[in-house]
């Protein structure tokens, strides 16, 4: 049985978070309690917690790499970081990632995390070639454009026509390889469908895999953290705004702790975040197998989105 993870996080309609005993209350990034501003009963959906996703999921065989991961582009082993204990405030976890370029924001850049920092000129983030295959992929590598032309058309049970949503799985083109690694996913225009989501996947090679054997931490379109060991799939109760256009998830993942910390903001700042400890949520007997993977993300209808 796992049971589950330590995590802090806030609670739609509270004032301030609420942390386990022992531990002080995370903080905004300017020292306000962080509020999350969102109607609970948009969390009101039925719970994966019995393992079953569907086809209509995740069904992207047709989209991806290779199987054997053969274009693996390159592979990124990040730099080290010492947790502070079970739980980080913002402004430690901020501070903390500062040696690495694509985390190095300052506090004004943070505020305006929905709006990636395009400064970085030798930012590692950019999707996949494969993605090319279901959509465009602009010239430096950073933006993802799946057109309407993936759709398929289906008669259904009255004989009328009827379009469903092609669902494709797109990643980063490396492989990383322990210490901290921090994505900025932003949705640019376009339109979310209910199975689209984004996270990390722990893999040994950059590829396309059979669902029901990837072990993933993701985000789903309704703002739940879940998780899928292979053929289960747990959603837990950390519950975020949901993704929608114009919004940044920006996740940061560190290897070497196996924790992992979804921060989602919108042009005015930071509108939620949650740290997930993996501790209890996998086997972790073999770590080595948790200690490498891959940014990937969802999508099921005609969007646009960036990756840094």
């Amino acid at each position: 049985m796992y049971s589950e993870p330590a995590f802090v996080m806030c609670m739609p309609g509270q004032s301030a978070c609420h942390p386990p005993p022992g531990l002080s209350p995370p903080t905004h990034i300017n020292s306000e309690p962080w509020k999350v501003a969102v109607d609970p009963k948009i969390f009101d959906t039925p719970s994966l917690s019995q393992g079953r996703v569907g086809p209509a999921h995740w069904a992207a065989d047709d989209c991806g790499s290779t199987e054997d991961g053969s274009d693996r582009d390159t592979t990124s082993e990040g730099s080290s970081v010492q947790a502070h204990g079970s739980w980080r405030s913002e402004a430690q976890w901020q501070r903390d990632q500062k040696p690495w370029p694509q985390a190095a924001n300052t506090n004004s850049e943070r505020e305006h995390a929905a709006t990636p920092n395009t400064s970085v000129v030798h930012s590692t983030c950019r999707w996949h070639k494969s993605a090319s295959t279901v959509g465009s992929i602009s010239t430096d590598g950073h933006v993802f454009t799946k057109s309407a032309s993936g759709q398929k058309v289906v008669i259904n049970d009255r004989g009328m026509p009827m379009e469903l949503s092609s669902i494709c799985m797109v990643f980063d083109s490396t492989l990383r390889c322990r210490g901290v690694h921090t994505y900025q996913y932003t949705i640019l225009s376009g339109e979310l469908g209910a199975a689209d989501g984004a996270g990390f996947v722990f893999d040994s090679k950059v590829r396309r895999n059979n669902i029901q054997q990837m072990r993933t931490v993701f985000l789903n379109q309704r703002g739940v953290i879940c998780i899928r060991d292979r053929q289960n799939v747990r959603k837990l109760k950390a519950q975020l705004p949901p993704l929608e256009v114009g919004l940044c998830l920006t996740l940061t993942v560190d290897l070497n702790t196996l924790r992992l910390h979804f921060v989602v903001s919108a042009p005015e700042g930071v509108v939620g975040f949650a740290e997930v400890c993996l501790d209890g949520l996998f086997d972790l007997t073999a770590q080595a197998n948790f200690q490498s993977g891959f940014f990937c993300a969802v999508v099921t209808k005609e969007i646009s989105v960036s990756l840094w």
